[in-house]
């Protein structure tokens, strides 16, 4: 009896506001024995009220755990009593919430009722008891540990939200992967009208993702708007784009949609076989950035994850970053009867219908050479051709050309536009349209700025300066002739404009070209030039009068396309065009084929 009350006088002596952790050291002699005193058990406390700092009535705590990780987490949680200020664990007063089988990977746990004060609660990779006696001691299966000790507001209606994720460790000069928790904050319903911060809150709308390739190998991603798809295809893909070795990749959803549902995929740089996949939650966090990387640990496998979405717990986009959103532009052929809706007093007979089509061609070029041609479709006079862009890799560019072919037989002028595409015809103005793109490219790359991150944005993204696109308006890449004459098959052709995509972007629009009706002219030859209609006017709005855009016709095949996705820096060529002179019954024998 007389050492119950030696203990009792040594706690009430201690200063009114010490924490349990200040009188650890007072008790290590002690060890395990002190839980099995009277003073420490919770019959005790249920009989002695609040005489001796037991919870006020009225003071409850909320808390969800969402596990965005590939592997399950555990909530412990640790009853408490206080005496004079100090907090000890309550014996028998551990518990595992819902039970100990804990959270399964990409799920989460909500109380269903507050919980009263005081307690600890335990976030865990493992389900393993810390120890309940005194010292307390930091276990490394411990993520996260939350004393709930001090009173806040009385019948809070405050959700804390907590998440735990695949987070990574410098050890021996390279990275380890392992869970991690973070604390996001909490929600505080509003009533209706009140224009207060309610906190974190939740939503379905993902509108851009920032993907990080930490290996040192190239892959292909590409995303499908279907919940947990195990088996995808660059054909089913709604993009699909390299991502290089130690690079960031930069992805924004069309204006409006969301990623979610989803799915991404990982694919050989080689092979494109679906590797891994990974699906998107279903709720985010709204406001946060959320990176999605590409890993793969020592002796481990290829692994995909989310990082922390809290400041400090995810990677920063810098240094090599693409923008992998494909880029949906359309070019209007317009008419002279479309001309005229819009101008009612034009003179028709001033203004001539070409007979043949712009064809649009892209080159992706490295440092030195041309890697890639491709033929992305050809427009007819009165219409409006859809067609898709994908960003060029990391180091790379993409040049964009308007060619107009007077040939209205569409094999023939593919063989002329071939010809242009392997250097056959046309290399002097292409190495032209390059060699001044130059200048501009590295003007875009010393302007380019990464918005700050917005509520409801998820990903910087770039922007390029007004001063830029003035630039491109004013005519950076002019050249002194635009006609290309192919002597094997007589076919003439017109380089009528031009456009340089950088792999980083300039912001989420659509990019509109158009090509006006050509003045009267006893050659039939085009004497205007495509314009770059953002470059203009810094929209992406589709311009008064233009048809309903449909895929601009080509023979080889082009991808399926977003309906809004970022523009690229542009630059707008003005030919003028002069050359050698067809005659009027030669074109007209070619329009009446």
């Amino acid at each position: 009896m007389c050492s119950k009350r030696s203990l009792l006088f040594i706690l009430c002596s201690m200063p009114f506001m010490m924490r349990a952790e200040s009188v650890l050291d007072t008790f290590k002699g002690i060890g395990s024995a002190i839980e099995s005193f009277p003073l420490f058990k919770a019959s005790t406390w249920e009989g002695m009220g609040k005489a001796f700092g037991a919870p006020p009535t009225g003071y409850v705590y909320s808390f969800s755990v969402y596990n965005d990780s590939p592997l399950p987490v555990y909530i412990g949680m640790q009853r408490l009593v206080s005496i004079m200020g100090g907090t000890f664990p309550r014996a028998q007063g551990w518990s595992w919430i819902p039970n100990e089988t804990g959270i399964a990977p990409f799920s989460s746990y909500k109380t269903l009722t507050p919980v009263d004060y005081y307690f600890e609660l335990f976030i865990q990779s493992l389900p393993t008891e810390p120890s309940n006696h005194m010292p307390y001691q930091m276990y490394p299966y411990v993520l996260y540990l939350q004393d709930v000790i001090q009173l806040q507001e009385k019948h809070s209606t405050t959700m804390n939200y907590f998440r735990t994720y695949m987070g990574k460790e410098l050890q021996n000069g390279a990275y380890v992967h392992r869970l991690k928790a973070e604390y996001l904050g909490g929600y505080t319903p509003q009533a209706a009208g009140s224009k207060a911060d309610p906190g974190v809150t939740m939503s379905s709308n993902l509108s851009a993702l920032t993907l990080r390739n930490s290996t040192d190998q190239d892959y292909y991603v590409g995303y499908i708007n279907q919940a947990n798809a195990t088996t995808m295809t660059q054909s089913t893909c709604q993009f699909f784009a390299l991502v290089c070795k130690d690079s960031f990749a930069l992805y924004n959803a069309a204006s409006g949609s969301s990623m979610l549902p989803g799915t991404i995929g990982l694919f050989d740089a080689t092979t494109k076989q679906l590797l891994k996949t990974y699906s998107l939650p279903t709720q985010i966090f709204d406001g946060k950035t959320y990176v999605l990387e590409i890993y793969q640990d020592a002796g481990k496998p290829l692994s995909m994850d989310m990082q922390g979405i809290m400041p400090g717990n995810y990677d920063v986009a810098m240094g090599r970053i693409c923008d992998i959103t494909p880029v949906s532009c359309v070019l209007w052929f317009q008419s002279i009867a479309q001309l005229k809706s819009q101008q009612k007093s034009l003179t028709p007979s001033n203004y001539v219908d070409l007979p043949g089509k712009v064809w649009i061609v892209s080159f992706l070029t490295s440092a030195t050479t041309n890697t890639n041609q491709q033929i992305l479709g050809n427009v007819a006079v009165g219409s409006a051709g859809q067609f898709i862009i994908t960003r060029p890799q990391v180091e790379k560019k993409l040049q964009l050309y308007f060619i107009y072919v007077d040939e209205i037989d569409d094999a023939k002028a593919q063989v002329f536009i071939q010809n242009f595409m392997s250097g056959t015809i046309g290399s002097d103005m292409t190495t032209l349209y390059q060699q001044q793109s130059v200048q501009q490219m590295k003007y875009a790359k010393a302007h380019q700025l990464a918005q700050a991150v917005t509520k409801g944005s998820t990903a910087p993204t770039p922007q390029a300066s007004q001063a830029l696109l003035q630039q491109a308006i004013a005519g950076a890449l002019t050249l002194n002739q635009g006609q290309i004459k192919d002597p094997s098959s007589g076919i003439t052709g017109y380089l009528l404009g031009g456009d340089v995509f950088l792999p980083q972007g300039v912001g989420s629009t659509n990019n509109y070209y158009q090509l006006n009706p050509s003045l009267t002219n006893a050659e039939n030859i085009p004497n205007g030039a495509v314009s770059n209609l953002y470059a203009s006017t810094l929209s992406g709005t589709a311009p008064v009068g233009m048809p309903a855009p449909t895929a601009a016709l080509a023979i080889n095949t082009t991808p399926a396309a977003p309906t809004q996705v970022a523009t690229s820096a542009a630059s707008v060529a003005t030919p003028a065009v002069s050359a050698a002179k067809k005659t009027s019954s030669g074109s007209k024998k070619k329009a009446n084929k």
